[in-house]
């Protein structure tokens, strides 16, 4: 039988921020070769429970440091939940691509790699969370700008909500989300984590807190990679706490400031090893799968877009049959579970001269989503048509859903929009709840292949057309 999804009713403004929140903490979490601000379970709907006054604890409260599921302070400028000062051991040897290892300035946590060989068989043997813990597993694909502009290149498991007071939770809206134990999914070294200090003053109090991601190398060039976690076990806070830390930064983004650095220990995990909590600052934790040793997805300009999304996989197939069915009961949303082929989702849907697929606002160093736009699909229902929409002037940010048309020019299925074709236009919008969306139009035009012009306008009916693109329109190119 499969299991019921459960998620509450949110309302449009707690998505809103919840989306921005996680697209900047997950930026934080991530390498300097990530897909810029990625957004942690975005869409994903976490489902209600009593209202509790039990504290959470761990199930090892000595083994981690810092209250669980909640705002640590920073000590002293360092980004690190208070923890003692032991003494660790030499970290497990590590690789590097060109035998070297170092932790000045700007290094690629890519290059770290394990000499583990992978041999046959399934190799992940533990789940990253306890299942009855999950409310649901969104596949691959996931939108939500503008941090997730293009379909996102990891999954999550999303995690139940608690409703609480009025001005509680990191948005001052009354979710928060409890602690659950996360553990390593494999045998596995951990290669890289990046510790990030987050500071918003959303609630309307101005309040910080650490988030971690990691990245294990299980085998050769297979990764998994963990955003949304905090806090950590003290071992793997030991295993960092005399490194030096290296690609550091700090900048402000929307009305978040981050701070953070990534540190490089080497430490041996064992599978099942629990390295901490899921971040209550987020509703999923965040995970994926890549081999950096192929390019499991062709893309266009696959230099931009990096080694998290040309080399993903799908988690759950390095699983076992048992484990990997249990899984596939939760792989959806509020919309229902996928079935479609392939059953993980789909990051790649761009089809040259025509609309469909991804846009950039230039082509550049890829570092973050926000200005670009993609014309793609639902990751759960394929069927469903999404413009996922970074920036446009006079449109806010958002994923906009629509009934698609086989003929005239509202509302046309993205692969029918050619190249010289002429302008088109959309209307009657939704978002992933149903909800209506803006009363926005919104004009596009390939005049030729890899160039787009894209203008929104006030309106609820696009009329007969024909229409004007004007000289106001923003341009994207691929």
């Amino acid at each position: 039988m499969r299991r019921k999804l459960r998620y509450p009713m949110l309302t449009a403004r707690y998505v809103a921020l919840l989306v921005a929140a996680m697209a900047v903490v997950a930026t934080c979490t991530s390498s300097d070769d990530d897909d810029g601000p990625v957004v942690g379970s975005e869409t994903v709907r976490p489902a209600p429970s009593a209202p509790t006054t039990t504290p959470l604890t761990s199930s090892r409260p000595d083994s981690f440091a810092g209250p669980v599921g909640f705002p640590t302070p920073v000590q002293d400028g360092l980004a690190l939940p208070p923890h003692p000062e032991p003494t660790p051991a030499d970290p497990a040897p590590l690789a590097s691509v060109d035998g070297t290892l170092s932790h000045q300035g700007s290094i690629d946590p890519w290059s770290f790699i394990s000499n583990r060989t992978c041999g046959g068989g399934p190799l992940f043997s533990a789940f990253p969370m306890d299942l009855e813990n999950v409310t649901n597993i969104n596949p691959l694909g996931n939108l939500a700008p503008p941090g997730h502009t293009f379909p996102t290149s990891h999954m999550y498991f999303g995690i139940e909500s608690v409703p609480g007071e009025v001005d509680e939770g990191p948005f001052g809206d009354g979710q928060t989300f409890p602690p659950n134990p996360v553990y390593a999914v494999a045998d596995s070294q951990l290669v890289s984590i990046s510790v990030s200090t987050v500071t918003t003053s959303l609630s309307g109090q101005e309040l910080s807190y650490v988030e971690y991601g990691f990245d294990l190398a299980v085998c050769e060039g297979l990764r998994v990679r963990y955003g949304h976690v905090g806090p950590v076990s003290n071992r793997i806070l030991a295993s960092i706490a005399n490194l030096p830390g290296f690609n550091c930064n700090a900048y402000s983004t929307g009305a978040f400031a981050v701070d953070g650095c990534t540190y490089a220990p080497g430490l041996d995990l064992a599978a099942g090893e629990q390295l901490g909590f899921n971040s209550g600052r987020s509703a999923a934790l965040d995970i994926g799968a890549y081999d950096i040793t192929r390019r499991s997805n062709d893309f266009l300009h696959p230099e931009l877009y990096g080694e998290e999304a040309t080399g993903s996989v799908c988690v759950l197939d390095l699983y076992p049959d048992d484990q990997r069915s249990a899984m596939l009961q939760l792989l959806g949303d509020s919309n229902g579970l996928r079935t479609a082929d392939p059953i993980c989702g789909v990051l790649y849907y761009t089809v040259p001269g025509t609309l469909q697929g991804n846009w950039f606002n230039e082509i550049r160093s890829f570092t973050q989503e926000d200005l670009n736009i993609a014309f793609v699909y639902d990751e759960v229902l394929p069927d469903v048509p999404v413009i996922s929409i970074g920036f446009v002037p006079g449109i806010q940010s958002a994923a906009l859903r629509f009934d698609p048309q086989d003929e005239g020019r509202i509302n046309r299925s993205f692969v029918d929009v050619e190249a010289g074709a002429g302008v088109f236009c959309y209307q009657d919008f939704r978002d992933d709840f149903g909800n209506p969306g803006p009363d926005t139009l919104l004009f596009v035009e390939v005049p030729e292949d890899g160039r787009l012009l894209v203008r929104a306008e006030d309106g609820a009916e696009c009329g007969g057309g024909p229409w004007e693109i004007g000289t106001e329109a923003t341009e994207f190119v691929r």
